[in-house]
Formats: C-alpha cells, structure tokens, sequence
C-alpha cells in the first residue's frame, strides 16, 4: 500500500493537471446514455484449442506436434486459467 506523502503527491500532481473537461464531459454524457459498454468472451479465440497432454496419447502427441511444450513454459492448463483470470476480472 502506497505511503501518505505519495498519495498526497499525487493528489496534488493530478490537481495542477490540464485537464480537457468538455471531452471528459461528452465521455461521462455518452456513458449516462448509453452505458458501460460489456466486454464478451470469445473462447475460441482466447483459449485456441483445447489440447489437455493429459487427458490421453492422443493428446499428448498433438501437443507435441503443435509444439505445445515450446509456446508455453507453464505447466498445462495454468496459462489458460491466469489468462482467464485477467479478463474476468477486467470485465468485473
């Protein structure tokens, strides 16, 4: 957690800012009306093939072929589901 005085510093470095207020004003007017607008999961896209090495030889073969183990240092599956977590959480 950042300490008071930087706080304090930069409260009073966004006061002295120049700030553009009738772009920032026609931004909060388009958001009243027309909301915040949702972000979708494509998890196609996203995610790619599922290829779980684990789950058979088959698997395990075409994850090698895909050259799987060199596109990803992470062990299987923990990629997916951090990614998956950055943008659930950047949806919320």
């Amino acid at each position: 957690m950042a300490d008071i005085e930087t706080l304090k510093l930069r409260v009073q470095q966004l006061a002295e800012r120049a700030w553009d207020v009738p772009v920032l004003e026609a931004g909060v007017k388009k958001l009243t009306k027309e909301g915040i607008p949702r972000k979708t999961l494509n998890e196609h896209v996203v995610f790619g093939r599922n290829m779980d090495p684990g789950a058979s030889q088959a698997n395990m073969a075409a994850f090698a072929e895909a050259k799987g183990f060199q596109k990803c240092g992470l062990a299987a599956g923990i990629g997916a589901r951090l990614a998956a977590g950055f943008m659930i959480d950047s949806m919320e």
